[in-house]
Parts: C-alpha cells; sequence; structure tokens
C-alpha cells in the first residue's frame, strides 16, 4: 500500500460479548457474510480501500482487530471471543454493521435475510408440549421441532470473559426459526437450559397470543 494522508481515524465502540454474540446471530442469516461483504468492499474500491488484520492472545482469550483505510479515513473494529476464527468474523461484523449504518455500503452489499424461518403458528400439540412439567426445557423445544418438521434448534456455548457472578460463568445462545436468545448459568449444561427456557417462553407467546 503506498503512503497514504489519513485525516480521519474512527474507532468502532468496543461492544460487549453478549452484544457481539447477538449481531453475529443476525448476520448469520443474512445471504452475504460480513467477511465476504469486507472483500467485495475492497475489490470494488481497490484503489481506495485496504485493510488488515491483527490478532493477539492472552488469558485463554483472542481479540481480533481489523484496521480498514478508506481513502483518507482510518476505521477501527475489535471484537474478542474463545477462537481466533469467532473473533474475526465479530470483528467484520462490527465493521460491516458500522458501515451499514453510517450509508457507506453499495445497494448489491447491504444486509439481505435469507426467507429459511418459519413463524410459530397456533398448534394444540405444541402447546401440550409447553404446559408439560416433567420435561426438561432443551427437550420440549426438540420435540417442538420435530413435530413442526422443522429444523432443529441450535446451541453454542460460550465462556464469559469477565463475569458478573458464578451464576453467569457461562452463556449459551439459543437459534431457532430466526430467533435468538441467551441463558447464563454456572455450567453449560445449565446456560443451556435457560436459553431453551427462554425460546419456549418466545414459542408460547404465539400459542397463547389469541
Amino acid at each position: 500500500m503506498s503512503a497514504r494522508l489519513i485525516t480521519q481515524c474512527i474507532t468502532i465502540f468496543i461492544p460487549t460479548f453478549e452484544t457481539s454474540t447477538k449481531l453475529h446471530q443476525a448476520y448469520k442469516w443474512t445471504k452475504k457474510p460480513a467477511l465476504n461483504v469486507l472483500n467485495e468492499l475492497k475489490h470494488m474500491h481497490r484503489d481506495l480501500i485496504f485493510y488488515q488484520w491483527y490478532t493477539t492472545v492472552g488469558n485463554g482469550v483472542v481479540t481480533c482487530s481489523v484496521l480498514m483505510v478508506w481513502g483518507s479515513t482510518a476505521l477501527r473494529a475489535q471484537a474478542s471471543a474463545n477462537t481466533a476464527r469467532v473473533a474475526k468474523h465479530f470483528a467484520a461484523e462490527i465493521l460491516v454493521h458500522f458501515l451499514h449504518c453510517q450509508g457507506w455500503l453499495p445497494a448489491k452489499l447491504l444486509p439481505q435475510l435469507e426467507q429459511t424461518a418459519t413463524e410459530f403458528t397456533y398448534d394444540p400439540r405444541i402447546c401440550e408440549i409447553l404446559q408439560r412439567y416433567d420435561v426438561k426445557e432443551v427437550t420440549k423445544l426438540y420435540q417442538i421441532q420435530q413435530k413442526r418438521g422443522r429444523p432443529l434448534p441450535e446451541f453454542h456455548a460460550y465462556q464469559c470473559e469477565k463475569p458478573r457472578s458464578r451464576s453467569e460463568m457461562f452463556m449459551v445462545n439459543a437459534v431457532c426459526e430466526g430467533y435468538s436468545v441467551l441463558g447464563y448459568g454456572e455450567s453449560k449444561r445449565v446456560a443451556k437450559e435457560r436459553a431453551a427456557a427462554e425460546m419456549n417462553k418466545v414459542i408460547q407467546s404465539f400459542m397463547f397470543a389469541f
């Protein structure tokens, strides 16, 4: 890259791990991942855009930073996670989200949601599952999707960087039909059960909305 005069430096607000996870789940359902958006943007403006990745590791946490130079403007985004791959995706999504909110992305690179989710509609079989007290929340959620003939829910577990208490040692993100919720606990198992309980509340709001 040739020498450039930088007249504006922007450090994008570094979100909490929870916020990064929610943003990641939102971009997970788009047709074009954030990393692809950055690559295509660089290709479209190859004489104006340059970006570089930096990775550091400390205390079991991987931090990825991306520095983008766009003409005379430098932008920096940073994110941390348990693995370099996840941290890189988080950082890319933070940068792309900023560019999107600023109106700097061309129309072809704007986030477009995949139409893969199916809304929950009233079903007495689902209501019966939700009202059972002798079944774990995770099991209920799997049974609901099996009854509907839809894809099973996904669970992603993370160890929190700076938990406020022992009950927040682990965080599990549950994703089902495009909906995303979080659950916390002193173990991954407890956090997963609480995340499933939150998702079941979302489903219940559809079942008993009438």
